[in-house]
């Protein structure tokens, strides 16, 4: 019996080496996967390259805290020649000194326009639980007081 010009024995054949490949490639995947999860065998392949990581990791520290150390002494210094220059310009002018630093126009109205959307999405539901709190007030019956007049019983 033949397929396409095929007899079975050779369709056979080349299921046979289709299923071969495929399963090579699968324990192949597996063998990757394995070593990938294998912890001591990353830490032997890239030893070097996690070396180099730490050791930059170390260096950009240690000049942190070099920075910070040598800063540390004239910190003092600088606060108390800041102050200084604030008092001054204070007092050569007070209108300007004190007041708060105004960015670039576009920050400015972009900022005001943020505002006004945030009050107005805080604004519009605050409103509407005060219209329904009236509301539910004022569908309230209240009872009424006896007059002065009539007998209370």
């Amino acid at each position: 019996m033949s397929q396409g010009g095929k007899s079975r024995d050779n369709l056979l054949h080349e299921a046979d080496a289709v299923r071969a490949r495929l399963l090579e490639t699968v324990e192949r995947l597996d063998r990757r996967r394995h070593e990938v999860l294998d912890v001591k065998l990353q830490l032997q392949r890239y030893a070097s390259t996690l070396a180099a990581i730490a050791l930059v990791a170390l260096v950009i520290t240690g000049s942190a805290v070099g920075f910070a150390v040598a800063r540390m002494p004239g910190a003092a210094a600088r606060r108390r020649r800041d102050r200084w220059r604030l008092a001054r310009s204070v007092w050569r002018r007070p209108d300007r000194a004190l007041r708060a630093a105004r960015g670039p126009f576009f920050s400015e109205v972009l900022r005001g326009v943020a505002m006004s959307v945030v009050t107005m999405a805080l604004t519009s539901p605050a409103r509407s639980v005060v219209r329904e709190i009236l509301a539910a007030a004022s569908r309230v019956e209240r009872p009424t007081r006896p007059s002065d007049g009539a007998p209370a019983s």
